[in-house]
């Protein structure tokens, strides 16, 4: 994002990742992690419903995602907010968030700077880092917003198949989230697996995946 001062100048706006002391150092030293969907706190990471009709054989259907096209306008299968409840499959969504697992790691920054909550949950209670990037780096190629919803969306499985055969399909669409959480003002950076190291250590039952270098992107601490 390019924002323009009083003069009409251009500028890079920044974005921020709050870490605990020990990920810090990890950050210094020039790899940082990226998550998978799965781990993070917030159980509906990545996970709309999809209405799935019942003679539907989702078993042989795969689907393939790009980790920075732009988010699509309209979404991709977007269905109303009141569509019908019992044709909503949760099964479905937490299937493909399986696959993603095995497939994407997830960076999380954010546009907000000054909020007492993430220095506590992110920053090791007050006692951690707030690191600051810059937007326009490399490293951040294809970093989108992270839409906020009232209400989780519900998506139609049969157009994400048909925009299968075209394109591959943004993970940028999946990235909704309630608006509980609209304070974090959220951006993610996503980026295949098969294009970070595995550091040989879990968290849980995930392994941790990071990428390097890195110390170039980081403006301050």
């Amino acid at each position: 994002m390019i924002e323009r001062n009083c003069h009409g100048e251009e500028f890079a706006m920044s974005l921020y990742k709050y870490v605990t002391h020990q990920n810090l150092l990890r950050i210094l030293d020039g790899t940082i992690r990226f998550t998978q969907p799965g781990a993070f706190n917030d159980p509906f990471e990545m996970l709309p419903e999809f209405y799935v009709p019942a003679e539907l054989d989702m078993e042989s259907i795969s689907l393939e995602f790009s980790v920075t096209a732009p988010r699509t306008h309209p979404v991709i299968g977007e269905l109303p907010d009141d569509f019908e409840p019992g044709q909503r499959s949760d099964f479905t969504a937490r299937n493909i968030r399986e696959e993603l697992d095995k497939k994407i790691g997830v960076l999380c920054l954010s546009r907000n700077d000054a909020s007492l909550a993430m220095w506590a949950h992110y920053a090791d209670g007050y006692a951690g880092a707030l690191i600051e990037f810059d937007e326009t780096h490399e490293f951040l190629t294809g970093h989108y917003d992270v839409d906020y919803r009232q209400d989780r969306p519900v998506r139609d499985i049969r157009e994400f198949i048909a925009r299968q055969s075209q394109v591959r399909i943004p993970t940028a669409d999946l990235c909704v989230k309630s608006t509980q959480w609209e304070y974090e003002r959220e951006v993610r950076v996503i980026r295949s697996l098969a294009d970070c190291t595995n550091s040989g250590t879990r968290e849980g039952s995930y392994a941790v995946h990071v990428r390097k270098p890195l110390k170039s992107a980081a403006c301050s601490i």
